[in-house]
């Protein structure tokens, strides 16, 4: 009965299912590599935020991290306490031949009444393809002109061309040969040997009256005198004197204007 009742009892109790041994490195592997893996992130991380300086563990612990790569630091001024003073790059100054140049310019061709009595001379920065100089100088007029007077030089420091710009701040109504002469005479003491001469300029929405006066004096030297109005659709009217030397590239022109120094302006 015993033996019965024991195999019976074998038989009804469940026998534990066995622990499979082969997946537990399977699993070790698994946990092994995610450690690893953030421990390689970590790592990485650190060399580039110590090497870009954001974090620089090599600046707080020199002693420990100094190994380290990492980019150079940027030192930071100390005040001495003592002021200094800025660098100023100077202005060329203007050669006493330009100024003496300019001078007899501005005396000779332009109306006493307008001449201020101190001059300001300046170098004029011009791109040209002959290496040419340009000195000269300018002021304001009393009814907001504005006065340009410039000489250009060659390599030799030889005169080559004399000018004068004026820009009146308003346009003249009816610009012909007559009105020109009469307002020339309000800037300039010489007076033109031709007759004016005008001729209508279509620019874009508007048109501009050209009015000149060129000549040649007994020296060979060539000069003009233009009235221009309005200029570039603006409420302004420009005047322009001019002097071509022999042997200079500007001597062939028949104007003072480059759009008629072929052609000139003729009545």
């Amino acid at each position: 009965m015993t033996t019965s009742q024991d195999t019976q009892q074998s038989i009804q109790t469940p026998s534990p299912v066995p622990f499979s041994p082969s997946e537990t490195p399977k699993q070790k592997r698994g946990i092994l590599f995610e450690v690893i893996f953030v421990v390689a992130f970590l790592a990485v991380l650190f060399a580039i935020l110590n090497y870009s300086n954001i974090l620089p563990h090599s600046k707080l612990f020199p002693n420990q991290l100094g190994f380290l790569p990492h980019r150079q630091y940027k030192q930071q001024k100390q005040y001495s306490g003592v002021k200094t003073t800025p660098t100023i790059t100077p202005i060329p100054s203007v050669p006493e031949y330009a100024k003496a140049d300019t001078e007899s310019l501005v005396g000779d061709i332009m109306a006493d009444d307008i001449i201020p009595s101190n001059l300001i001379f300046a170098k004029h920065d011009v791109k040209n393809p002959y290496n040419y100089s340009f000195y000269g100088t300018g002021w304001s007029g009393k009814n907001g002109e504005t006065f340009i007077p410039t000489i250009e030089y060659n390599e030799q420091e030889i005169v080559i061309d004399r000018q004068i710009i004026i820009h009146v701040p308003r346009i003249i109504d009816k610009l012909n040969a007559s009105s020109s002469s009469d307002i020339i005479k309000e800037y300039f003491k010489i007076a033109p040997i031709n007759e004016f001469a005008c001729i209508s300029l279509p620019i874009e929405n508007f048109t501009s009256i050209f009015c000149e006066s060129f000549w040649e004096e007994s020296r060979g030297i060539k000069k003009g005198i233009y009235v221009k109005s309005p200029v570039r659709n603006l409420n302004e009217t420009q005047i322009f004197y001019c002097e071509h030397y022999p042997g200079t590239p500007a001597y062939s022109w028949k104007s003072c204007a480059s759009e008629f120094s072929q052609t000139g302006v003729t009545p």
